[in-house]
């Protein structure tokens, strides 16, 4: 009797050893990927998605002296910087208002936006968002990048996508 209970116990873990790999081999796979942030008391430094195919990113460093973003994609065939991005958040904020001391926080995310009519080069799948305490807005940038082969030296300006309030201000 005892024999027989084992026979059928390693009979079901045969089964079910069989069917989870063939569960594992036939469901789609999907590679995990991370958008990573680090922050200093003068700077922050981030990355963001430039292509949505062969995870390219584009890194970027917001500087909380001058209130700039500057970032640039690295090519992965050429070993180099190709293409160069810059925001003056001054445009888009309340600065002089608030005292000239902004308290700002960034990240980045996937925003799979589509390309507006005109643009000749299709948006990168990353969007920015950079968020200021003291007026309670956020805004959301968006930026292009295409394997051109040339290294580009022109720098392109995160265009403004959006933007939100999510505390009342008196700005």
């Amino acid at each position: 009797m005892t024999n027989r209970i084992f026979n059928q116990c390693t009979a079901w873990v045969g089964i079910g050893l069989v069917a989870g790999i063939l569960i594992c081999t036939l469901w789609p796979h999907e590679p995990a990927q991370a958008i990573t942030n680090s922050r200093a008391d003068k700077f922050e430094m981030f990355t963001a998605p430039a292509s949505a195919l062969n995870g390219i990113e584009g890194v970027f460093v917001m500087d909380h002296l001058t209130f700039q973003i500057r970032g640039a994609v690295l090519d992965p065939q050429q070993a180099q910087f190709t293409a160069f991005y810059f925001r003056d958040l001054k445009q888009d904020f309340p600065i002089d208002a608030i005292g000239g001391k902004p308290e700002f926080a960034v990240l980045s995310g996937r925003g799979q936006l589509q390309n507006r009519p005109g643009m000749r080069v299709q948006t990168a799948p990353g969007v920015i968002y950079v968020a200021e305490l003291n007026s309670g807005m956020v805004v959301g940038y968006a930026f292009s990048w295409e394997r051109t082969g040339v290294r580009g030296t022109a720098r392109q300006e995160l265009g403004k996508v959006a933007m939100f309030r999510f505390r009342d201000s008196d700005l």
